[in-house]
């Protein structure tokens, strides 16, 4: 069959593409460094005994390989290294109460020459990272090889401060107060004397179900008078340790954050759950609780920690989904005001496309050098962190060849892409986070090449801890740029700065310094070496300065002059308000204005701080800050934030409210239909509610897939709105009068659905198209998004393929300016693991040739647009059954569909009124029985 395809408009129509979000702004990037058995770093020790050259030698190539680690990172963007500076009662530092390190020094307690620690603070600030030091807080010693015995260790000093699992698995006992004071002086000797930015800590605790009574019955009747039962006891043991740990930063250096990773799943029981008033854990089952006496919501409800890093270390398409953990771990830090930054295990990860094993030459050199797997260590001698990747790179295998951890399924680098961006959808806190284990395989050339390309695309600056009180900052001074070498001065010397560099075209743009898109770096220093292919001819170069907390200031343009603050005023809830919360806080714009921070405190003096949100708009839905309460007096300000402008702060009100909540579906509920029911509480007669759903629990513009207002208090999403095995967030916005409400918002994931092989319906296979441009079609189906893929060979080799990705519902692509000769064409459907197998392919024969005036036809379907809008169609009498015109708009989404009733007399002919539609371009897809033809449209008025 002969085909042309019917066109109103010459201009070409792009299809929507797969829209490439820059990455947020805000997002912790992490690696977990394991020093213990030199597992990540170092490759070497330094010999204790040897001489001054070769102890040189070893000082310089541990310095050389923990550079290479951190220059990996940077180019992968990442943003912190998670340092294990403690893991077997020792020292990667010269320590006041404990010795040296044997991984560092080939002997324990050897002063290695040299401070590791200095040092990688040193390295990790000069590339605009942070470092965090990590501990093991109760861990003496796993095997013969790691048992301090030196007359200064605690087996010799304080044998009464151990519990011995047998004659070398021994931890420092959790009942013991002296050993709670001996880990906080630790903790405050590293604060005080290092310029570290945070203090993390792993899972160690008890040892996992080995604890007898006999272990701590000493302790338990001396130190329990409170009567609590034993298993009680040990959880508050523990949870006093992590709350004397925080209370000790607060006073030596408040903006030190502090954070532990327990075990991926905790809170499985309903009765554990229900303490801290949230759902039970939705997969898995919680083995820490009563095993290692581990209690991580006791930490966050006590607010004991600043950040929670669970080991979410299963996939999420295994038997405990990844992303139903992110979404309910994202929950429960919001609930308490707090962060979650997931760690992700990458040990089961086999590389971009599954390659086979690496060889032995390619190993961690810490491997191949270290036995860590023997029979002398006991199962109780390694944290759930360490396992991971032991269990994985056993040294007992003589081929030095990777063993998968039990349990572990093999998995390629886009898993980790999906996981990150689950844990950026279920964000409820701007401030999502993953910190990687092990650092050995997320600093691997062709990972860290995944990461930039596809997932950490732009720098990012880690989260603001913004429930923590922080002194104003004055902005930066004296910008000046020599070569590509930008300098400015401050009045502080303890603060990091953010630099900008954003097109000139774009500089006016609100929101420019918000967005990750124009952040080219962090800097410790008070200066910055700009990227190549940036200058102050092309760029608008800008600096703010990052306080310890995060907190940024408005930034410093170069070549501009200070600019004159405006405080925005504060428009909803009014001063002293009686509301509905979660509520829309309003404000009047500020002109020129990039951000406001709306902050909320339990004190006119915002002295005890609740929270301080950032955001483009001038208002904040407070459904985002969970930890609000009803019946609360709480105040709030708005700060804004203006280039060249000190920042400057709104009036103060105050409120207290009561909660408006969705009904149906249940958060967290999955299986849901594709076109559910959403059913809210009923305000008042006269209220107009909007429904929104979106992917994000953030719900920007880019991320909606649904908005409506109606006067019901429920309503059911229509077909082709949501796709299947997708986790979504839906809100409603109120509007009563003067009274405005958002609900806390809830998650659902649809049911999971079948992907099926597209079929292509036009053109047909062999079809000749005269002209340059060619159109496909493909039958309605269920999925995520299409790739069409046209090549001049049938087997579509990647380099000469074309592909033209859509979104889902859209069902038609095209492909423009081709040449004379034949051409192959496929579709695939796009689905949660990547895509489905291609369509049957059809061949189509492209041929020179011009319209027929501004109308194209084909010997099927012809069509032209009179100057009133009427979309005139003729069809063949050849042609028979039902027809109809589906109108889609430029983005894809379908806007009308109409039957079209065969007119009176046999006639073929059909008129479509557009007149009512606004000016713009539309696609047209015209359906005959099983015939297809998609026409461009231009409604011009």
């Amino acid at each position: 069959m002969k085909k042309l395809l019917l066109t109103i408009f010459a201009a070409l129509l792009i299809f929507p593409m797969a829209y490439a979000q820059h990455p947020p702004k805000r997002e912790m990037r992490a690696t977990w460094l394991a020093t213990v058995w030199r597992l990540d770093w170092p490759s070497v020790t330094v010999p204790a005994g040897g001489s001054e050259n070769q102890r040189q030698a070893a000082i310089n190539q541990q310095k050389s390989d923990l550079i290479k680690i951190l220059d990996r990172m940077k180019t992968a963007n990442m943003n912190t290294v998670f340092f294990q500076i403690r893991s077997m009662s020792d020292a990667m530092y010269p320590s006041s109460y404990e010795n040296w390190s044997s991984f560092i020094s080939s002997e324990r307690g050897a002063n290695p020459g040299w401070d590791p620690l200095a040092f990688a603070i040193e390295e990790t600030h000069k590339r605009g990272m942070e470092l965090h030091a990590w501990i093991n807080p109760y861990r003496y010693s796993s095997s013969s090889a790691t048992h301090g015995n030196l007359p200064n260790d605690y087996a010799n000093t304080h044998p009464e401060w151990l519990i011995d699992y047998d004659s070398y698995t021994k931890i420092l006992n959790p009942g013991v107060p002296e050993v709670t004071q001996r880990i906080v002086d630790i903790v405050a000797e590293v604060v005080t004397n290092y310029d570290v930015d945070g203090i993390t800590f792993d899972d160690y605790f008890y040892g996992n179900g080995a604890t007898t009574n006999a272990h701590d019955q000493l302790q338990f009747d001396l130190y329990n008078p409170d009567g609590l039962s034993r298993a009680d006891w040990r959880r508050e043991n523990c949870n006093n340790m992590i709350m004397a740990v925080y209370t000790k930063i607060q006073e030596l250096k408040p903006h030190v954050t502090f954070g532990v990773s327990p075990a991926g799943v905790a809170a499985s029981s309903p009765a554990v759950a229900a303490k801290y008033g949230v759902p039970p854990a939705p997969v898995g089952s919680d083995w820490q609780y009563n095993g290692i006496y581990s209690d991580p919501l006791a930490w966050l409800s006590q607010g004991s920690i600043d950040y929670v890093s669970p080991q979410i270390y299963w996939t999420t398409t295994s038997g405990i989904p990844y992303d139903k953990l992110a979404v309910w771990w994202s929950m429960v830090a919001n609930k308490f005001s707090k962060h979650f930054y997931s760690s992700h295990s990458l040990t089961a990860m086999t590389g971009a496309g599954a390659p086979p094993a690496p060889a032995p030459s390619l190993m961690p050199k810490a491997v191949q050098t270290y036995t860590v797997l023997d029979d002398e260590i006991s199962a109780l001698g390694i944290s759930e962190l360490e396992r991971n990747i032991i269990e994985q790179y056993s040294a007992s295998d003589p081929t030095g060849a990777p063993q998968k951890a039990p349990n572990a399924t093999n998995f390629v680098f886009s898993e980790v892409g999906i996981q990150v961006n689950a844990n950026r959808t279920s964000d409820l806190n701007n401030a999502p986070g993953s910190v990687f284990y092990a650092t050995t395989k997320a600093t691997g050339l062709s990972f860290v090449d995944y990461l930039r390309t596809n997932v950490f695309t732009r720098p990012a600056i880690q989260p603001t801890i913004n429930w923590k009180k922080a002194p104003p900052q004055n902005l930066v001074n004296n910008l000046s740029i020599i070569n590509n070498l930008l300098t400015w001065t401050h009045d502080r010397n303890d603060l990091k700065y953010a630099i900008y560099a954003v097109p000139v075209a774009e500089s006016y743009t609100p929101g420019v310094y918000s967005s990750s898109a124009y952040l080219v770096g962090v800097s410790y220093a008070k200066q910055f070496t700009l990227p190549t292919g940036i200058s102050m001819l092309s760029h608008k170069i800008a600096v703010s300065v990052l306080d310890r907390y995060r907190n940024e200031t408005s930034p410093r343009v170069f070549g501009e002059a200070l600019a004159t603050p405006v405080a925005t005023q504060l428009t909803y809830p009014e001063n002293n308000s009686q509301l509905i919360i979660p509520a829309l806080f309003q404000w009047s714009a500020v002109e020129g204005a990039d951000s406001y921070v709306w902050e909320v405190a339990l004190d006119a003096q915002f002295e005890d701080m609740i929270c301080a949100r950032e955001t483009t708009e001038n208002q904040f839905p407070s459904g985002l800050q969970t930890n609000i309460l009803e019946n609360q007096k709480y105040y709030w300000r708005v700060k804004t934030r203006k280039a060249n402008a000190p920042d400057i702060y709104s009036q103060v009100f105050s409120f207290q409210g009561v909660k408006f909540k969705m009904l149906s579906p249940a958060d967290g509920a999955t299986g849901v239909s594709l076109t559910p029911t959403l059913e809210w509480m009923n305000l008042s007669s006269s209220a107009q509610y909007t429904l929104e759903i979106s992917t994000s629990a953030l719900f920007p513009v880019s991320s909606q897939v649904f908005t409506q207002t109606i006067s019901t208090t429920s309503f059911t999403l229509p077909e082709q709105t949501l796709l299947s095995e997708t986790t979504y967030f839906a809100r409603v916005i109120v509007n009563d009068g003067g009274m405005q409400a958002t609900s806390e918002v809830i998650s659902f994931k649809t049911v999971d659905m079948e992907i099926p092989v597209p079929v292509i319906t036009s053109p047909a296979d062999g079809a000749e198209i005269v002209g340059t441009d060619l159109t496909i079609t493909w039958a309605e189906q269920n999925s995520k998004g299409f790739r069409a893929e046209l090549s001049q060979n049938n087997t579509f080799p990647p380099r000469a393929t074309t592909v033209k990705r859509t979104d889902a519902f859209v069902y038609t692509a095209e492909f423009d300016g081709l040449n004379e000769g034949t051409y192959y064409i496929q579709v695939k459907a796009l689905n949660n693991t990547g895509t489905t197998e291609p369509s049957t392919y059809i061949t189509v024969n492209m041929k020179a040739g011009t319209s027929v005036g501004s109308i194209y036809a084909d010997d099927l379907i012809t069509g032209y647009l009179e100057k009133n809008n009427d979309l005139h169609i003729r069809l063949s009498e050849t042609l028979s059954g039902d027809v109809s015109a589906t109108i889609y708009s430029l983005t894809g989404i379908m806007i009308n569909k109409t039957q079209l009733i065969l007119p009176v007399g046999g006639e073929t002919s059909y008129v479509l009124p557009m007149q009512n539609y606004p000016q713009g371009i539309y696609v047209v897809r015209i359906t005959v029985g099983t015939q297809n033809r998609v026409m461009k449209v231009m409604i011009s008025h």
